[in-house]
């Protein structure tokens, strides 16, 4: 995502993990799995959207258009909790919902909209935590977002507004290349690289 120059690189998918290279040390944060942390993850979006819905349905929150797509897979809300538990795909099933808030999102739904910008914060929290762990100097420092739940535009551009929020020299960046790339490029890492430290090679097998 950045080469070999300092940054922080979150990837966020159906689960999260931050990491932030400094001058001399690395940090990463989050990527918990899915009971104790991911926050702001597909999975963290989905149970978000889920939670939602069945707020709607007892009457304690605002209707959403979530409800039409979760009703569509089970078309009894009041039955959907143990249908879900007993999936043993149920993390998948779940991180499945951020697609739907994405779109609901772009449609005006304002529940989704609240949810990805929420996700959007926890996201940039966890940035933020990363970089102030490895910073020794206030010089620009990148930041590169990949992982499908970027490609919620309400979600990314949620997220590049609170990161950019506060701190002129936090700027997002696009990735320079793609993961085999970047396989390559630790294959080559010099030693006194700070990633090296936790950069692990398989022994020579001939």
């Amino acid at each position: 995502a950045l080469g070999d120059r300092r940054g922080a690189v979150v990837a966020a998918g159906t689960g999260v993990v931050t990491l932030a290279v400094g001058a001399e040390t690395t940090a990463r944060v989050d990527g918990w799995g899915w009971i104790m942390g991911d926050a702001g993850s597909g999975y963290w979006i989905g149970r978000e959207a889920l939670d939602a819905v069945m707020r709607a349905y007892d009457g304690r929150g605002p209707t959403t258009e979530l409800t039409a797509t979760v009703s569509d897979r089970w078309p009894d809300l009041s039955q959907a909790y143990m249908s879900l538990q007993a999936d043993p795909d149920r993390v998948r099933v779940v991180a499945s919902f951020a697609a739907v808030v994405a779109r609901a999102a772009v449609a005006g739904d304002t529940v989704a909209q609240d949810i990805s910008v929420r996700a959007a914060h926890e996201l940039a929290q966890s940035v933020r935590a990363a970089i102030a762990q490895v910073r020794t100097d206030e010089e620009t420092f990148p930041v590169c977002a990949i992982g499908g739940v970027f490609g919620s535009i309400p979600l990314l551009e949620a997220f590049t507004a609170d990161l950019h929020t506060g701190d002129a020299s936090v700027r997002l960046v696009a990735p320079v290349g793609v993961g085999i790339d970047g396989v390559m490029a630790l294959a080559d890492l010099d030693t006194s690289h700070p990633l090296a430290a936790v950069t692990h090679r398989a022994g020579d097998i001939r």
